[in-house]
């Protein structure tokens, strides 16, 4: 599996609620990856991970082991996994993620369709959609890491966002845990920052916003690493991280600036 591979997903989904367990991302993250996301899609397309492919992407970390166990009993749990979509206070739905789900015990390879409700949130995007590359969120420990990472990189262009607490239990699905916010800060925020920050392209910290001494948001900033792995701090984000798909005429949808010029450059040679 090629650790470049782009997940593309459409700001709905990125902002919508579910929980999956680490494994689960992983495994839907690695089929999304081989979605093209400017074709479309239907529920007939068929995607497949293998074991193998799975401690590729992993690489030192992977531990053989347990790959296979964990995939079962990942494919057991996806069939009953949902997206809460909420677009107004009158409004709220469920969606499945999937419509069909085999594993084959022998090869350690799971196979997948998409229901059709997610189709349209992971092909033919044109624009409000965010893209990041497979690897970034490979070797994160959290699944909470995976969404607040998406989370983030969605306002890329501004390096910073504030997030309700309430907001953010919500799309975490955080249920009855984690009530006491030192409790969410340790559990959720500290450990998806811990993980952002060692394994990702960015680097990212948080701060609260209280009211009285309530705490009722937290605000987050981040920054590209540089090719050192450090903050960039003369970075402009808002040329590196801007999509230029749709404003330039010969960009790729889902193609960001600094991968447009890159790209350009390489065609002159």
């Amino acid at each position: 599996m090629k650790k470049n591979q782009l997940v593309v997903k459409s700001n709905d989904l990125v902002n919508a609620a579910y929980r999956l367990s680490l494994v689960e991302q992983r495994l839907l993250l690695a089929c999304i990856a081989q979605i093209d996301s400017r074709d479309a899609l239907t529920e007939e397309d068929v995607f497949e991970i293998s074991a193998s492919e799975i401690m590729d992407l992993l690489g030192e970390s992977a531990q053989r082991g347990t790959i296979y166990r964990d995939l079962k009993v990942a494919t057991e749990r996806l069939w009953g996994r949902t997206i809460s979509f909420s677009d107004n206070e009158n409004h709220y739905g469920k969606r499945r993620w999937i419509t069909e789900v085999d594993y084959f015990l022998n090869e350690g390879r799971v196979r997948i369709r998409f229901s059709r409700d997610v189709i349209q949130y992971l092909s033919g995007l044109k624009s409000a959609f965010t893209q990041y590359k497979l690897e970034y969120v490979a070797h994160f420990k959290s699944s909470y890491s995976v969404r607040i990472y998406e989370l983030l990189v969605q306002w890329m262009s501004t390096g910073e966002r504030e997030i309700s607490v309430d907001e953010l239990r919500e799309k975490l699905v955080l249920g009855d845990k984690y009530q006491i916010v030192s409790e969410m800060k340790r559990q959720v925020l500290d450990k998806a920052v811990k993980d952002i920050n060692k394994y990702s392209n960015i680097r990212c910290s948080y701060g609260q916003r209280k009211l009285g001494r309530k705490v009722i948001a937290f605000q987050f900033k981040f920054k590209l690493k540089d090719s050192t792995g450090a903050s960039g701090k003369n970075r402009d984000l808002s040329k590196i991280g801007q999509l230029v798909s749709g404003s330039t005429q010969d960009a790729r949808p889902g193609e960001t600036m600094i991968e447009y010029l890159a790209r350009k450059k390489r065609d002159k040679k």
